[in-house]
Parts: C-alpha cells; structure tokens; sequence
C-alpha cells in the first residue's frame, strides 16, 4: 500500500502536467493561428520578411501580403512536419487579420527598425521589419 503523501504526490504531478500541457502553450503565434486562421490564398504578391514575436529570441521569415480584407501572414518554411512539442517559431497555418483588428506604426527604443503591429481586443502583438512594414502599408487600400 502506498503511504497518502506519495499518492498526493503524484496527484499533484499529474495536474500540473495536465495544466502544462493544456494552458502553457499560450504564445501570440497559437492565438493568431486559432483567432484568424485562413484558407484563402491571398491576390496579392506576399512579400518575404522578418517577423519577431516578443517571446521569441530570433525573428523568422514569413510571407505577408496587404489585401483589401487584411494582413495575411504564412510561415516561409513548410511546417508539414509539425510536432507538438516543437519549439520552432513558424505559424502552424496562414492567417488573415482584418485591418480594423490592426494598430500599426513605428517601434519605439530599442527595436527602431521595427514597425510593431497590435491586434485589438487581444494581448498580442508582432514586430515586422521597417522596409517591410512601410511596403506592406503602401499596398494597403485606404478606407
């Protein structure tokens, strides 16, 4: 028989696995991707460019696209073999955020090449190169 500290133990073990696994994968890439996931390929021509999310260490090419209904962003690489323990800092799937979920503008001390995109009504936010942001933002139909 077991001692009741051991049990409690693992018990406790086993729920903070549990709330890892389910709660501790909350990054802005797993939000954006099940908020604003995509299946249609965007008209215009995407644009390679680095992308940061402010968790990550490094930014990563993506390809984005200014459209008439938003901000498309896909990863650059394929993700075919996606593991769910990977920590790679691509986008799972394509995503297309509408413009009136976007506030835009340049990145203030100390990422000033950077212009840093906010998704409204979330807590997530993206930086994207200067040369790049300023292409995107030119292509971009005026409402």
């Amino acid at each position: 028989m077991t001692a009741p500290l051991s049990f409690a133990a693992t018990i406790l073990l086993v729920a903070m696995v549990v709330g890892w696994v389910f709660f501790g994968r909350r990054t802005s890439r797993d939000k954006l991707t099940r908020e604003f996931a995509s299946r249609a390929e965007p008209s215009e021509l995407p644009i390679p460019c680095d992308v940061r999310f402010p968790r990550d260490k490094l930014p990563t090419q993506h390809n984005l696209a200014a459209g008439a209904n938003g901000l498309y962003m896909a990863s650059a690489v394929s993700v075919s073999h996606w593991r769910w323990a990977s920590r790679r800092t691509h986008l799972r799937k394509p995503i297309l955020i509408p413009w009136w979920r976007l506030k835009f503008g340049p990145a203030k001390f100390p990422a000033t090449n950077w212009y840093r995109f906010d998704v409204t009504d979330t807590r997530i936010c993206f930086f994207v190169r200067k040369e790049a942001a300023e292409m995107l933002l030119a292509q971009r139909p005026h409402l």
